[in-house]
């Protein structure tokens, strides 16, 4: 059956957008699987919006659902879901508290999720996947996938990402909001891969900036604390760039426990 304008908010603080919205989610039984001795569900959202809030204070923040969702989701369809799929959803991470305010958002989101049962009856391995790909900041393309096991106590999966080149302009409010300075012209690229096993993670973020170039100070801003802050950006900038190629790329090394995070 299909339940039609399904909306989750936060009802504590004041965000001024609900957490999860979709015109339409379809939940039905997973017909294939039935032939597999199996009775489990699927799900399908059509045309979800996710939104993520930062703010200074927690009760302004929203980054996760409250567990009696979940539960709500199984008193309406009490059967394991074993598959799930997004067809053309958005996610967006935002900030009102900045001037200007900041809307990352990554739209035309298709995602599939596969053997979330853990059972071999309906696959060769206990291995959940997520195959997902958008398009990031409305232009370019990333694509993702998730192996992981979804009956682990502690986060075990592995995850890789590419994201193909995307206008560095395209960033401008975030750079302004939280950097103080806006992007000329440029692209970023961006390859991910994370690996997880018992909550201990390990992995890198490898951006590549083509023909990056940072406003003029003289031109962006008459404030002098603006002034400063992008002149020493720009420094930064023609320092480390790569001039014989025009292009900057670092891998930046993650690890640590999910418990207790920590940099390389």
């Amino acid at each position: 059956y299909t339940i039609h304008e399904v909306t989750i908010e936060k009802t504590t603080g004041k965000v001024p957008v609900p957490f999860f919205a979709a015109p339409a989610v379809d939940l039905s039984v997973e017909w294939m699987a039935l032939w597999h001795g199996a009775v489990v569900g699927e799900i399908e959202f059509y045309r979800p919006r996710m939104n993520f809030v930062n703010a200074p204070s927690k009760a302004s923040s929203q980054f996760g659902v409250d567990k009696p969702w979940v539960q709500k989701i199984k008193q309406l369809f009490p059967v394991k879901i074993n598959r799930f799929a997004v067809h053309d959803g958005e996610i967006h991470y935002r900030d009102f508290s900045h001037d200007p305010k900041v809307d990352v958002v990554f739209d035309r989101v298709q995602m599939v999720g596969t053997n979330f049962t853990h059972s071999k009856k309906l696959s060769k391995t206990l291995v959940a996947d997520i195959d997902m790909e958008g398009r990031p900041l409305r232009t370019g393309d990333v694509r993702c996938n998730v192996t992981l096991d979804p009956y682990a106590p502690k986060p075990t999966f592995n995850m890789k990402l590419e994201m193909a080149e995307v206008p560095l302009t395209k960033l401008n409010d975030f750079a302004k909001a939280y950097g103080h300075f806006t992007f000329e012209a440029g692209t970023l690229k961006v390859a991910t891969e994370l690996n997880s096993k018992n909550g201990a993670f390990s992995g890198y973020v490898e951006p590549v900036f083509d023909h990056m170039s940072i406003f003029d100070p003289a031109h962006d801003s008459d404030n002098p604390v603006d002034f400063i802050w992008q002149g020493i950006v720009g420094g930064l900038t023609r320092i480390i760039r790569n001039h014989p190629k025009d292009r900057f790329g670092t891998r930046v090394p993650l690890s640590g426990n999910f418990e207790d995070p920590a940099p390389d």
